[in-house]
């Protein structure tokens, strides 16, 4: 990526988080060459790496590499440190935190699928982020999932199967967030679409209702929702293709 946008980008990046103590980031990953690969793989942790070596799936084993990556080196970015000692683990109540870094306590959350991936960071409250292909929920699988009511609320939309990845980027978004269990979350915590977006219906587990959401459309095709405590939802930032992550390396 050329020097003005990687500028641009780390400027929007550092900018958000500074502004609303958070920072969501989407980026694709369908064109990251296998020299990007490797140069990820040597930033694993010993922990990592044996956890790289479980997997047998090609595909697989590059969304892990290249998630760890878009993390470690956004992550060092904003915070320093060094890749290979930035890990993202869970605190005493279960939160996934980021460690290795010169700003302790800093709460993650990371979401990757075939061609895309999506993290998100925060000072002060636990976050969940989520990114899926725009038509990846059908109506058979929000049927057996979604409440009935949520199910006819969205097949009654304009694009009913693009409104029900929505609601399901969002569900796994609040789950991460929230810490309620994924099962519960997709069937319990239901979804309202106002001008300003969405809101929970109504509390679910004690969760409370005070929570901010961002539903966005992310590029090559994705949809992503991320779910943060509080009033304040930073704006999604995009990085282009994988050739930025390059430039993070250095």
């Amino acid at each position: 990526m050329p020097g003005r946008q990687m500028t641009g980008f780390l400027h929007d990046m550092c900018s958000s988080f500074m502004r609303d103590g958070a920072v969501c980031i989407a980026c694709t990953t369908s064109d990251a060459p296998p020299s990007l690969l490797e140069d990820a793989r040597a930033t694993l942790s010993a922990p990592e790496a044996v956890r790289l070596d479980t997997m047998r799936a090609p595909g697989k084993r590059a969304e892990f590499l290249l998630s760890r990556l878009v993390l470690k080196s956004v992550a060092r970015a904003l915070f320093g440190g060094e890749h290979n000692e930035i890990t993202l683990t869970r605190d005493a109540k279960g939160a996934f935190i980021i460690e290795g870094t010169g700003e302790p306590g800093i709460h993650a959350s990371l979401s990757h699928c075939p061609g895309a991936l999506a993290l998100m960071f925060a000072r002060e409250s636990r976050v969940g982020v989520d990114i899926e292909p725009e038509r990846r929920v059908t109506r058979a699988v929000a049927r057996r999932f979604f409440s009935s009511r949520e199910f006819e609320e969205t097949a009654r939309g304009a694009n009913p199967q693009g409104e029900l990845t929505t609601r399901w980027t969002l569900k796994e978004a609040f789950a991460k967030a929230s810490g309620v269990p994924l099962l519960r979350a997709l069937h319990g915590a239901e979804f309202v679409r106002e001008d300003a977006g969405y809101r929970l219906r109504e509390s679910i587990d004690g969760c409370g209702t005070e929570w901010s959401f961002l539903s966005a459309a992310a590029a090559g095709g994705f949809r992503l929702a991320a779910a943060r405590r509080g009033t304040v939802m930073p704006v999604l930032v995009e990085c282009g293709d994988a050739s930025l992550l390059a430039g993070l390396l250095g």
